[in-house]
């Protein structure tokens, strides 16, 4: 039966057919002129639009051979695969108006919408609270920095000069990049500014921008642009080597700072007060090796990260403003569970959203990518309300204003690069789902 109950499938007897059938009165809707062997089981995946097939039981002739004949058994003919019936040519009956199938991508397509087609390969990062996303198009003769949104899709900015541009993060102020001129920030107002530096991730909040600066004697230096002011301001002012980590939406830049051989993490707020970031450990600090790995800052003020701490390991953290902490270890790899943390995305009701690797229910080797919930309880991963086999997850960049999850991921079957966004509010509408407990 299809997910959304609507279809049945089943093997045509003595045509060996796969046939598809009104669920609700067993009427022959289409032939689908796929041959299969008529004792296959079977499955129709929560895609929607595919069925899979799979032999799970010795050849039908095989089970009734003679006695004589079982002395030399034959291999076992083992039958698999998948039939997509987008792919099939389909009577106009079963098709919309618009010309696509009846079969639903998905039992709830509007929880995920795809951005451009797979020959743009957009590889997107971020999202304003004006539903625009930016990132990078990497269908082109060059990659190009992007606006997309619903109403004029995909406009590219390029910069002058520049062989590459590429979009990091987008607010309401404008849009921030990397090219091969460097970083910058653009506005319409503003037009392209040039901020001598490098950004990560996550660099731009409402009104300021993160970079890091090399000075001239090498050491890396943290800076903010205000881009209402139009002016820059260093945020260390020592001979130490620091470095702007992430800004978060209420425009508090979250730095690094070498001191010797050890790492601090100071949060720069907007009206120039700054407070360190107080760690549940110490930061694992050898030759050549950091403990270091990722953090995050969210608007209310509270840091979360991934870092090796001495007595403890590879452990996920919290710090609030008030300098409490708290090591988030139910459902994490290392205690029990089946789900390896990869990358953290941002806060939605309470819960962070991460990226991480399923392990199979066996216990054994770690399939794809999915995005997660990590609280305090356990670990949610999305695969078990959404189905992401329609391609491959690479990675799931920031929960944007609006509540969605900016994802990049690569086609079924395919290495073009899609991008779309998962809307968390119809997410968590959807019933099911299972907590991953150690």
């Amino acid at each position: 039966m299809s997910p959304d109950g609507r279809f049945i499938a089943y093997i045509e007897t003595l045509s060996d057919r796969l046939i598809v059938a009104d669920a609700k009165a067993p009427v022959r809707l289409f032939d689908t002129g796929i041959a299969l062997p008529a004792d296959v089981r079977l499955t129709w995946l929560p895609v929607g639009d595919t069925i899979a097939y799979r032999r799970t039981q010795p050849d039908y002739h095989e089970r009734f051979a003679s006695a004589e004949e079982r002395k030399t058994p034959k291999p076992m003919r083992l039958v698999a695969g998948e039939v997509e019936l987008g792919a099939i040519k389909m009577p106009a009956a079963l098709k919309k108006p618009d010309g696509t199938s009846d079969f639903t991508a998905n039992p709830r397509p509007d929880v995920a919408t795809l951005i451009g087609t797979p020959s743009q390969a957009l590889d997107l990062k971020a999202q304003d609270s004006n539903g625009r996303v930016t990132g990078t198009l990497k269908g082109g003769p060059a990659m190009e920095a992007v606006f997309w949104d619903r109403a004029t899709g995909v406009t590219s900015l390029n910069r002058p000069g520049s062989d590459f541009t590429a979009g990091i993060d987008v607010s309401d102020a404008g849009l921030v990049g990397n090219s091969s001129q460097g970083a910058f920030f653009w506005s319409p107002k503003s037009g392209f500014v040039d901020l001598d530096g490098e950004l990560r991730l996550n660099a731009l909040g409402k009104l300021t921008v993160g970079f890091t600066r090399t000075r001239e004697n090498g050491v890396t230096q943290a800076f903010a642009y205000d881009t209402a002011a139009g002016t820059f301001r260093p945020l260390d002012r020592t001979e130490r080597e620091s470095e702007v980590l992430m800004v978060s939406r209420d425009d508090s830049v979250l730095v690094r700072v070498r001191d010797g051989n050890r790492s601090r993490f100071y949060v720069h707020s907007w009206d120039g007060t700054m407070r360190e970031v107080v760690l549940p450990g110490r930061l694992v600090q050898e030759e050549g090796r950091d403990g270091f790995y990722e953090m995050f800052l969210s608007t209310d003020g509270k840091v979360f990260g991934r870092a090796d701490f001495q007595g403890l390991g590879w452990k996920v953290f919290e710090s609030d403003r008030n300098g409490r902490t708290f090591l988030y270890e139910r459902g994490l790899d290392g205690s029990g569970s089946y789900f390896s943390l990869i990358s953290i995305a941002g806060t939605w009701n309470g819960n962070l959203v991460v990226v991480g690797s399923l392990r199979d229910s066996e216990g054994g080797g770690y399939t794809g990518f999915t995005p997660a919930y990590l609280s305090r309880e356990g670990v949610e991963p999305f695969s078990a309300k959404l189905d992401f086999s329609m391609f491959s997850l690479l990675s799931a960049y920031e929960v944007s204003p609006l509540g969605q999850l900016v994802c990049v991921g690569h086609k079924k079957n395919s290495l073009d690069t899609i991008s779309f966004l998962v809307d968390l509010a119809k997410y968590d509408a959807l019933p099911g789902g299972r907590i991953i407990k150690n």
